[in-house]
């Protein structure tokens, strides 16, 4: 009976470690996963920047030759859409969420200035504060 008893214990303490290290070994794998998520919409990101800045160059040393009227602003348009998809061909709606959540936390950090704590009090308040080693010497 004790013996049965201490072989099914170190059985499930076997098993349970067993399930930590699985456990151990997915989140370690889904971690990887989410940060080459990450990593590839911020690569993403300073792409389409770079694009831009790319296509604003070109279109400031264009300058007034660009045609006008309607035709030439459907084929403007166009050409802006196929260079878009060029870029990144196939990208799924959560990496477009991804790369815009992004743009807007680096937009966001650099407007707002981070707030600071209130500075601590050069001398605390202690009026509530008993003095036990003198309660102690006596």
């Amino acid at each position: 009976q004790v013996c049965h008893w201490i072989a099914s214990d170190g059985l499930a303490k076997f098993d349970q470690a067993s399930i930590l290290r699985k456990q151990k070994t997915v989140s370690r794998i889904l971690a990887k996963g989410v940060m080459s998520f990450w990593r590839s919409a911020e690569a993403v990101l300073t792409t389409v920047e770079t694009s831009k800045v790319m296509q604003k160059n070109n279109s400031n040393m264009l300058g007034e030759t660009k045609p006008t009227g309607t035709k030439a602003e459907k084929q403007q348009g166009n050409e802006s859409l196929e260079a878009e998809q060029s870029i990144h061909p196939l990208r799924s709606h959560i990496q477009d969420y991804a790369v815009r959540f992004l743009e807007y936390s680096s937009q966001a950090s650099d407007s707002a200035v981070l707030t600071e704590a209130p500075p601590t009090p050069d001398r605390p308040n202690d009026f509530g504060i008993l003095k036990v080693s003198d309660q102690l010497s006596q």
